[in-house]
């Protein structure tokens, strides 16, 4: 879908609730997302990318053994104060053999870094959403940098200076409203 700023928007809306009748896709009391979840929005992303990068190698679902773990209260039982040894159950994806990127930097809402030997450079901005995602498109690509920030105006130079192959912004649409806020308006005309 894109706007009249010609910004291209994937919204994975209909996959999740084609999808969800095959089990749990968000934790439970949580607003987020489980791996799961975080797999169909992947896959949503991937093919519109793959449009521009036909030799893109996206991760499948058989790439994956899917195992029941326990995940504690989420957002929203902190949230209304729940009870806080209320926990549920969700698919984790274990990959059935290593992931081969590395993580250069790990310091959440501070930065993530990734690297892998794969080509593809890639800013991503972000929420907590794409917290889920992050070894699907860190297995995908070669440098990924994620930025917990929605205001590209702070690190113009920087998308400017390192040129990524692709920059991506990941915002949950509670925080949509930002964007008028934060129009990003980069320098040097790309």
């Amino acid at each position: 879908m894109k706007n009249d700023r010609n910004i291209e928007v994937i919204y994975p809306y209909d996959e999740l609730i084609k999808e969800k009748k095959k089990g749990i896709l968000y934790y439970k009391n949580d607003t987020h997302w489980d791996e799961q979840g975080a797999f169909i929005g992947y896959l949503s992303l991937m093919g519109r990318i793959k449009d521009d990068f036909p030799k893109l190698n996206i991760l499948k679902k058989s790439y994956f053994n899917l195992q029941a773990v326990a995940h504690p209260i989420g957002d929203l039982s902190n949230m209304l104060g729940l009870d806080k040894d209320n926990y549920g159950y969700y698919n984790s994806f274990v990959p059935k053999k290593n992931y081969s990127f590395k993580y250069l930097k790990n310091k959440g809402v501070d930065g993530v870094i990734t690297k892998s030997p794969k080509k593809l450079k890639i800013l991503i901005f972000r929420d907590s959403f794409t917290s889920a995602m992050t070894p699907y498109i860190s297995e995908t690509f070669g440098n990924v940098e994620y930025v917990w920030d929605h205001n590209f105006n702070n690190f113009q130079d920087k998308i400017i200076k390192e040129k990524p192959d692709i920059v991506i912004h990941e915002i949950v649409e509670r925080y949509i409203g930002v964007l008028q806020n934060n129009n990003p308006k980069l320098k040097g005309g790309n």
